[in-house]
């Protein structure tokens, strides 16, 4: 099937045709970025030659997925577009500053600054859309299924040239019309430089049910209906102190953070209170302690109520709490079949 492109804007055709960057795109290459590929049963070992796969046209990026090392048999995964940010021919790929179009430096240092201030609109409009050269393009910032699809493929050895890049730290995704940080292991203070996937595209990465990669954990301000150590007299004579803590939450808002209705109609979460050292994203991801919900109720109104009561001594969690100045206290609501997670700000007693 051959692959037709619309017309290109005017700057970047002029921008291709300038003889400084001309060695970013292969002369084998015609002026709408589109491959015309032969028979050949394998890919190339250099940049020059289009012989990449059985008589395809393909748009010119798909290139890349060859000199990235992906496997003969796993380049219908990447039929149109990669992304190299590793490479120096991303970066020649158009010229460092033009002032015709974006009054903006555009190198490795700069666009690691975008990825880390979350600027994620930017690196499309400054890096990708020039990149790619078409005024309609596939690449996108990647959606979490096709970080996944990246995650599984590497697993699997389809990326020999990639040993270890996708199977842990941090990457820039898309979430709808939003962006936030997705996760490939657990989050942790390894995730201080945000990536972007050598391999992605808007159209083919996708389908695989996501296991191993997370978004950002979701941190929001519950509506407490108690929340603190209280005394109880028992037998008429004996006091005992416990921490009791409760929220209320809406169950539009449960659906808004992902938790779906049939997980609601089953009873099938919680909400804990959990005791630890927050994380680098705000979360207690490994907590010390954790008191377990005493029960939850769906009430009239449509809001769900979480009551976690902890039998033991109060005196004894607090001493807990205060045994290191760095623990915190937090409320995590959590699917019990996905152990999706929704936590509250910290607090202390």
């Amino acid at each position: 099937m051959k692959l037709t492109m619309k017309k290109l804007p005017q700057f970047i055709l002029l921008s291709i045709a300038i003889p400084t960057m001309s060695y970013a795109f292969d002369d084998s290459y015609s002026s709408t970025s589109t491959v015309y590929t032969s028979n050949a049963e394998k890919p190339p070992a250099d940049s020059g030659s289009n012989n990449v796969n059985s008589g395809q046209n393909l748009r010119y990026p798909y290139i890349d997925c060859v000199n990235l090392g992906m496997k003969n048999e796993n380049l219908s995964n990447c039929v149109a577009v990669s992304f190299p940010t590793d490479s120096p021919k991303f970066y020649s790929a158009y010229p460092e500053k033009n002032e015709s179009s974006f009054d903006r430096i555009r190198n490795s240092e700069e666009l690691q600054k975008l990825l880390n201030n979350k600027q994620f609109g930017d690196i499309k409009r400054l890096y990708a859309d020039l990149y790619l050269a078409q005024g309609v393009y596939d690449w996108d910032i990647p959606t979490a299924e096709q970080l996944q699809k990246l995650y599984n493929l590497e697993k699997q050895g389809a990326l020999f040239n990639d040993k270890h890049r996708y199977t842990d730290g941090c990457y820039a995704i898309k979430i709808g019309s939003s962006y936030t940080i997705g996760y490939i292991g657990q989050p942790n203070s390894k995730c201080s430089d945000i990536k972007l996937p050598n391999l992605v595209s808007s159209g083919v990465l996708v389908g695989d049910a996501l296991t191993n990669v997370t978004g950002a954990p979701i941190i929001v301000n519950f509506n407490w209906i108690k929340r603190g150590l209280y005394q109880t007299t028992v037998s008429g004579f004996k006091k005992e102190s416990r921490i009791d803590v409760g929220v209320s939450i809406p169950t539009n808002e449960l659906l808004k953070w992902g938790f779906s209705s049939d997980l609601l109609a089953a009873n099938s979460i919680k909400g804990d209170v959990i005791l630890g050292v927050p994380d680098v994203h705000g979360v207690i991801s490994n907590p010390v302690y954790t008191l377990s919900t005493h029960y939850s109720v769906r009430s009239l109104g449509d809001v769900w109520e979480f009551y976690s009561k902890g039998e033991e001594n109060a005196d004894v969690w607090k001493g807990k709490l205060n045994s290191n100045a760095k623990y915190q206290l937090q409320y995590v609501i959590v699917d019990k079949t996905t152990n999706k997670a929704v936590y509250s700000e910290l607090f202390r007693l």
